[in-house]
């Protein structure tokens, strides 16, 4: 017998998963990232609005990936500076965008998304099974 119930349970379990696949980094980068200043290298602004950025690591250079921060990419012009976090043990680890507040957002949408999906199961399976 179908229950509605568990149904919607594990759809808002996997849906907030799903959604929340980037708090791990950001969780990282919010507790041991560091702020430093890259340069832009080469924009991709039809891949999501995304950048490549130089930053020096321990005196070495890193190319590194970033996007978002609040920057549109099509603004954005090679040599000029922006705001990067890096982790120290992995500079490809990135976040162009404060990790705290990227953070809370992300947990914020996560959890969101999957009240909304695990509801909506529910309801629509209620639905299929008083139909029946």
């Amino acid at each position: 017998m179908f229950r509605p119930l568990p149904f919607a349970v594990v759809v808002a379990l996997m849906a907030g998963a799903l959604a929340g696949s980037g708090i791990p980094k950001l969780y990282a980068l919010s507790e041991r990232g560091v702020k430093t200043t890259g340069k832009v290298v080469q924009t991709h602004c039809e891949n999501h609005g995304a950048f490549k950025v130089r930053i020096e690591v321990n005196g070495k250079p890193f190319d590194v990936g970033a996007g978002g921060a609040g920057v549109l990419c099509s603004d954005l012009h090679g040599g000029e500076a922006v705001t990067i976090y890096y982790l120290p043990e992995d500079p490809n680890v990135t976040s162009g965008a404060d990790p705290r507040g990227a953070l809370h957002e992300a947990v914020a949408w996560a959890v969101l998304f999957g009240i909304v999906l695990g509801l909506a199961s529910y309801f629509f399976s209620g639905i299929r099974t008083n139909a029946s």
